[in-house]
């Protein structure tokens, strides 16, 4: 064969096509078929090769050594973002067929390769590519020079400070460029693979990096410092640089070595700093989603019984989360309960399991009823742990609350499985909770646009923080509400054999209006419990984020694409 094409390498958003033929027989273009993609014809740049480099090609692609007529081509096309992505993710092959005066003289089909698939070869690369180097944008030439001459990218304020990865879906990297966000194009180098971010790319102040530049007497052209780029990726890279292009040239990071733990660090770095539409932004986009989806945590669980065994028809599952404070309350609180129960303690973090273990162990006269704890391996998030407790239960009933809820008597949560017992459609049923100075913490929630988050539906607590219009004494009643707090609420374990939330949630937001919408659109109802016996001192549980609001923002965007 005279002409053939051997090689389709992508190089961030660009394919490239190289081949090797004699002088007279070149192509005047290539025709390419991608899968689910509208045919493409790319022209032909040649180039006459004399190179050792050029001479190791040709004979790898079947030529002879030492045939000087032979000739390098190549063919480059920028392809749109999606369709790139999806080559370098999913690996697809395209055919491809040379055409000279409007016949074809050969045909190849090829896999797409990245570009650190390509490294040997990059000598040829930078001779094959000069033409297209000088009017492409960003310049290949200059891109492939930085890649393959650590020496080249100058040093500039610049660096990935954290990133987290998770293998086969994607990563989050954050870190900081001085002058970011003005007029600064990112790329992401995975293992040498290049990838364009696009606008997977987030922009925010940085004061420590402000008060840096003007201490070295430099310029500020804006307060927009750290970057956050988010990222599909295949596979699992050794270690990610970041490559930033500028007036002043092109610039890349240190390289920095794998740590997944560093995603929850990400969240809260994108709190804050990052104005709430770009959060919004952020939060909306697929492939963020994919990566965030990536990080659902799994543990493993192991179980440990005290006080005395005997049968139960409802079981109490509190999930802890860094701090265990309120251990020796629920732990008294078991005198108060009025119904055969059992007591699930669930550590969510592997530091509360020995001090969780020491004080059942210390208030062995409290254990009056059958009492489990539920030691995971790692932290999995509220909802989450939900799940994995609801599966060690037997009980016909489950109550599930935050640690930091307290019942003055037990008859309400009684009079909520009186209310399973003899409704049927009733799917949950949730509680009037009050503030520790007798404000309402919540009496039902309603589903309303937020002006504050861009019109996106979220779950409002009518009254809250107010006083009762009318305290609720006498007899336990019941109402049927839009949805109610997971802070407390009772279930029929049977009709969630497949766990209770939506583990797609992080941290504790959205879950419970998640599971009283899925629970609406099955025909089932949600139900209020009114009394004056049961107190939410809310947050207390838990020390304050600093990335809350993000995880906020993540989880009301998966709401209301999930229901809206």
């Amino acid at each position: 064969m005279t002409c053939s094409v051997h090689r389709a390498i992508l190089l961030a958003d660009r394919l490239i096509l190289l081949g090797v033929g004699l002088e007279g027989t070149l192509p005047d273009r290539v025709d390419v078929s991608i899968p689910d993609s509208a045919e493409l014809q790319l022209p032909v740049v040649a180039q006459s090769a004399v190179s050792i480099a050029i001479s190791r090609f040709a004979t790898q692609a079947g030529h002879e050594a030492g045939d000087d007529s032979r000739v390098a081509f190549m063919s480059a096309v920028r392809l749109p973002h999606d369709l790139a992505r999806t080559l370098i993710t999913e690996g697809e092959t395209i055919a491809c067929r040379l055409v000279r005066g409007g016949v074809e003289i050969a045909a190849a089909e090829l896999e797409c390769e990245p570009m650190g698939a390509f490294l040997p070869y990059l000598a040829i690369e930078l001779q094959l590519l000069s033409v297209e180097a000088e009017r492409s944008d960003p310049p290949l030439g200059l891109f492939l020079k930085t890649l393959s001459d650590p020496a080249s990218a100058r040093p500039a304020d610049f660096r990935i400070d954290f990133y987290s990865l998770v293998v086969d879906a994607g990563l989050i990297a954050h870190g900081w460029a001085a002058n970011a966000g003005a007029g600064t194009s990112f790329f992401l180098l995975a293992d040498c693979r290049l990838l364009v971010p696009d606008d997977q790319v987030a922009f925010n102040a940085r004061p420590d990096v402000s008060a840096d530049i003007h201490r070295k007497g430099g310029m500020e052209e804006t307060r927009l410092h750290g970057v956050t780029i988010f990222e599909a990726i295949p596979g699992a890279p050794d270690n990610i640089q970041l490559i930033a292009k500028r007036a002043d040239g092109i610039f890349r990071s240190a390289p920095v070595p794998l740590d997944p733990r560093q995603f929850a660090r990400i969240l809260n770095e994108l709190h804050g700093p990052i104005p709430l539409p770009e959060q919004i932004r952020i939060a909306s986009s697929p492939v963020f989603q994919k990566v965030v989806a990536g990080f659902t945590r799994t543990a493993e669980g192991t179980l440990r019984s005290f006080g005395p065994s005997r049968p139960a028809e409802l079981t109490v599952i509190l999930p802890f989360y860094r701090d265990d404070f309120f251990m020796l309350d629920h732990l008294a609180s078991q005198r108060r309960v009025t119904v055969p129960a059992e007591f699930l303690f669930v550590s969510d973090d592997p530091e509360l399991t020995q001090p969780m273990i020491a004080a059942i162990q210390s208030r062995g006269s409290d254990l009056v009823l059958p009492t489990r704890l539920l030691a995971l391996s790692e932290n999995v998030g509220f909802g989450a742990a939900v799940n994995y407790a609801l599966r060690q239960v037997e009980t016909d009933y489950a109550v599930i609350m935050n640690s930091d809820i307290y019942w003055s008597r037990f008859d309400p949560v009684a009079y909520a499985v009186g209310l399973l017992k003899a409704e049927p459609d009733v799917g949950v049923v949730g509680f009037r909770l009050y503030f520790e100075d007798g404000t309402v913490q919540h009496a039902g929630m309603e589903l309303k646009p937020s002006s504050e988050l861009g019109g996106l539906m979220v779950a409002v607590h009518p009254g809250k923080g107010l006083r009762p219009a009318a305290p609720v004494r006498g007899p336990v009643t019941h109402r049927e509400v839009e949805a109610v707090t997971a802070a407390c609420i009772v279930v029929r374990r049977g009709d969630f054999p497949d766990g209770l939330f939506d583990p797609g949630y992080v941290g504790g937001d959205f879950e419970d209006a998640d599971l009283c919408m899925r629970l609406k659109r099955q025909g089932r109802r949600v139900m209020l419990v009114e009394s004056d016996a049961i107190f939410h001192l809310e947050r207390q549980s838990i020390r304050a984020s600093a990335g809350h609001r993000f995880l906020t923002v993540m989880n009301c965007v998966r709401f209301n694409q999930t229901w809206f």
